[in-house]
């Protein structure tokens, strides 16, 4: 399995700015778009600002799991940030797809994808050496 290469330290510097500039705005955005997306009415404020916070975020995990994937010489600890990295993707889709209102479902495939690749990731790559 090729895990991903680390990101340059300046670009990677810039990028954590850039997350953290957006923070502060994202809490108090004002707009509102007339457009609906899936289960995500963006006419709503609270939706629009639900959806701004869950996807920012949902990026700076992606961006630090990221990095910590690229840097960690540790097979298990590439792994287990490679399956948080794999999540934040995955909730991102869902919170774009489904609202802040998913089924249970779709949590408990989220959940059992990442345990069960932590668990892969515990007994074939750690403990096979």
């Amino acid at each position: 399995m090729k895990f991903p290469e680390p990101i340059e330290d300046r670009i990677f510097l810039v990028l954590a700015i850039l997350c953290y500039l957006v923070f502060p705005f994202i809490t108090e955005f004002e707009g509102t778009i007339d457009f609906k997306i899936f289960k995500n009415d963006l006419n709503d404020k609270l939706v629009t600002n639900w959806l701004a916070n869950q996807l920012i975020a949902e990026i700076f995990i992606f961006l630090l799991t990221w990095q910590a994937c690229g840097i960690s010489q540790n097979r298990l600890l590439k792994s287990i940030f490679y399956a948080i990295m794999l999540d934040s993707l995955y909730t991102s889709v869902l919170a774009i797809l489904f609202g802040y209102d998913p089924s249970v479902c779709l949590g408990v495939v989220r959940y059992s994808f990442i345990i069960l690749a932590m668990l892969y990731a515990y007994y074939i790559l750690h403990t096979k050496k």
